[in-house]
């Protein structure tokens, strides 16, 4: 397989096609969507507020104040309620998303004229498909995160924390396993919009071409991972200075030492995300548009090679 070409080929899409940088941004949605987590406090049974005695931070104004507890209970639901609408929304536009670059790649390989109509009108035919095929993965890889975690916690508990060595290497091993199988995903995305197949033998295909294509994929997969993930490094350095006033406002917070030097360290940290943050999404969504364009032409190169140490051809569409 020709890398060189597959990822200059990308690159010329993605430049010379820019409506793709929109479904980039869509297909951002979906990898950050779901990766933020939330965490609540405990109150006391008196109502009033946080006990925290001594406490880091314990100066920072409590914002539900001295509310009762039916009133914060029922904020907390309406809160979680939200961010589930919000999750289910990402994940949805990141699906969407995906969809737009592979048809929009797959329409400038064939030299059509791709603008954002068109591609929205290729990409929809799909869309229950890809949100099927990426909700059952998905799933099932939370489900055995879950298990997993259950089976850690009764471990440790079991032994005093002795099993935690024994699963510690099992963690590490996972790490690679879950990445492998998104491998799989990306081609079977592909292959649901390039074949039209069903969820299952979109998955099924997506196995087997990276099954007959085993190095090559893992090449691929390897060059897409660390150049991503030093490309979203580098554009998301400037959160770091960002950063550095909210701590120091924290900390202002802590000691007590002046309330009004504490809110204006948050407000300047606001402040320089809001102004950072329509760039960090651009340079984001070209990243993923990048992206999804080589997983793209990946799948065209690799779906009509021949293993070259089973010397058998891959399955034809049906």
């Amino acid at each position: 397989m020709d890398y060189g070409k597959i990822l200059n080929r990308a690159g010329e899409i993605i430049w010379k096609h820019k409506v793709l940088w929109i479904f980039g941004i869509l297909a951002g949605c979906g990898a950050q969507g779901n990766t933020s987590s939330y965490q609540m406090g405990g109150r006391t049974s008196g109502g009033g507020g946080y006990d925290g005695g001594d406490m880091p931070f314990q100066n920072i104004p409590n914002p539900f104040g001295n509310l009762p507890d039916t009133q914060v209970l029922l904020m907390m639901t309406i809160l979680i309620l939200v961010i589930l609408v919000i999750v289910i929304l990402f994940f949805v536009l990141g699906v969407y998303g995906r969809l737009g670059l592979i048809q929009g790649t797959l329409r400038a390989e064939a030299s059509e004229e791709i603008t954002f109509a068109g591609v929205h009108e290729a990409a929809m035919p799909f869309l229950g498909r890809a949100i099927l095929l990426n909700l059952i993965v998905g799933l099932a890889v939370l489900g055995v995160g879950l298990v997993f975690a259950f089976i850690a916690v009764l471990g440790a508990v079991a032994t005093f924390g002795l099993a935690l060595l024994c699963i510690i290497p099992l963690v590490c091993l996972l790490v690679p396993v879950l990445w492998f199988v998104s491998i799989i995903i990306e081609q079977a995305n592909v292959a649901l919009v390039t074949e039209d197949l069903s969820v299952g033998d979109a998955l099924q295909r997506g196995w087997a071409v990276v099954r007959a294509n085993l190095g090559e994929s893992i090449v691929m997969g390897l060059i897409l991972m660390v150049g991503g993930g030093v490309a979203n490094l580098i554009v998301s350095l400037p959160l770091v200075f960002a950063v550095l006033p909210l701590m120091a406002g924290m900390f202002a917070f802590a000691d007590s030492s002046s309330q009004a030097f504490g809110w204006g360290g948050i407000g300047i940290f606001l402040l320089c995300i809001v102004a950072y943050l329509p760039v960090l999404i651009l340079a984001s969504g070209i990243i993923q548009a990048y992206i999804k364009s080589a997983w793209t032409l990946t799948f065209q190169q690799l779906r009509a090679v021949i293993n070259p140490s089973s010397g058998e051809p891959l399955p034809e569409a049906t």
